[in-house]
């Protein structure tokens, strides 16, 4: 919401896109998968805030075995 808030003709496009998808009204189930199926700007959006901003902040490596990677040798557990 904090990136939409910042790009504001992005937050217009979306918006615009979930009018046309839904309109004004509350979709049942069945209404809101088939909906959700035409949202591309705002999957657009959700991908690009994913790419920005990761869910997972470190990921720690480790390698199990000896490794040979080209010439150069990275040991077990490093």
């Amino acid at each position: 919401m904090v990136c939409l808030s910042l790009h504001q003709e992005w937050q217009i496009r979306a918006r615009e896109e979930i009018v046309q998808a839904f309109g004004n009204n509350q979709p049942d189930f069945e209404g809101l998968f088939e909906g959700l199926k035409n949202l591309k700007i705002l999957t657009m959006i959700l991908n690009e805030v994913l790419r920005l901003y990761p869910p997972v902040i470190m990921m720690k490596r480790a390698t199990h075995k000896d490794t040979k990677l080209g010439n150069m040798m990275i040991p077990s557990g490093s």
